[in-house]
């Protein structure tokens, strides 16, 4: 028997749509699923809250089977011991806070001082007791998340399952949340799935990360992982890469009509290229030094956020730059200049594709 959830869920639904993936979490980790809009979260989000039954497969959590169509087992919602915090918070307006919390507990059979108690220690360890007597159309959209988790938590749930529940905030609402999540998700003994199509969300808050693409699992790893290694464009333009099919041979990778010079002399055939932004150097004049890779090109785009600036690159390899706004304004890099890049062959990530 396990704590952790293992799961196999296999959906295809009337206009065409097919999930087939698979989560395998032990208590006490997070996983991430992030993917774009219509890759599939909503439907895991709906198979493994007991929305949706699946149509192959098996879902498992602390050695309970939640759903298997082989065996004919299909566990209710209220029967499954997860905990959902929903993008929405989804209190119920006409319920005080503490109300709203303690109705977790209640609908797991809790008697109402039981369950009020159960609350109000909840509320205090979420920083929201001062809040208890209030409405939620009375609370910000934050506050309103944090009690949507003291609820999902009062139940003693064996998943937490946290369904985009920053997406709906502003932006600093979302920066404290995610700061909150980070320092409580840990206290949480069971495991933990965060869906999301936000790469910070999941960068910060997921131990392990689950591209999810059309359905399928595409990569799994760290953060780390993704941002070094992508295994698709998708991975790549979420974690700030960039991404380039190529040949390699004798330590050497053609990319279109480039020839990068790599660390990676054991790869021959097929590969993936992989070059962070930031390891990518700007110059207005011909480079000297130890880079073994630089061409001239043209500044497409240039777009300044205030803390870094981003650039695109043209031909004859384009890519996203990244520089200080002050080595922007010293080069006068602006789009239509022509400047020479240069990458430096062990800042070029290799990995064999099929």
């Amino acid at each position: 028997m396990t704590d952790g959830l293992e799961a196999r869920i296999g959906v295809r639904r009337p206009d065409g749509f097919a999930l087939d993936i698979e989560l395998s979490i032990p208590a006490g980790q997070t996983v991430g699923l992030l993917g774009p809009n219509g890759a599939g979260k909503s439907t895991t989000v709906s198979a493994l809250a007991g929305l949706l039954p699946i149509d192959s497969g098996r879902i498992e959590l602390a050695g309970a089977v939640l759903d298997d169509p082989d065996r004919g087992v299909l566990l209710p919602p209220e029967n499954r011991r997860i905990g959902v915090v929903f993008q929405d918070a989804l209190l119920f307006p006409h319920l005080s806070i503490l109300e709203n919390v303690a109705f977790g507990a209640r609908s797991r059979g809790s008697s109402a001082e039981q369950a009020r108690d159960g609350a109000r220690e909840w509320l205090q360890r979420l920083g929201m007791a001062g809040f208890k007597e209030r409405k939620p159309q009375e609370i910000s959209g934050g506050q309103a998340q944090r009690v949507a988790l003291a609820r999902a938590l009062a139940t003693e749930p064996r998943l937490l399952l946290m369904d985009e529940p920053l997406s709906a905030l502003d932006v600093r609402s979302r920066s404290e949340l995610r700061e909150f999540l980070a320092e409580h998700l840990a206290a949480f003994p069971g495991p933990r799935l965060l869906i999301t199509h936000d790469p910070a969300e999941a960068f910060e808050l997921a131990d392990v990360i689950h591209i999810i693409e059309n359905g399928r699992v595409t990569q799994k790893g760290s953060a780390e992982d993704i941002r070094m290694r992508p295994g698709s464009q998708y991975a790549a333009e979420v974690g700030g890469t960039n991404l380039f099919h190529g040949v390699a041979s004798g330590g050497s990778v053609d990319v279109g009509s480039i020839r990068l010079a790599t660390a990676y002399p054991e790869f021959d055939g097929p590969v993936r290229v992989s070059i962070r932004p930031s390891a990518v150097s700007v110059h207005r004049e011909r480079p000297g030094g130890s880079p073994r890779n630089r061409w001239r090109t043209i500044l497409e785009r240039v777009e300044d956020d205030g803390s870094r600036v981003r650039l695109l690159t043209g031909a004859p390899l384009p890519m996203r730059v990244e520089v200080t706004p002050g080595a922007c304004r010293e080069l006068e890099l602006e789009p239509g200049v022509e400047v020479w890049i240069a990458v430096k062959a062990t800042e070029i990530g290799v990995e064999a594709r099929e």
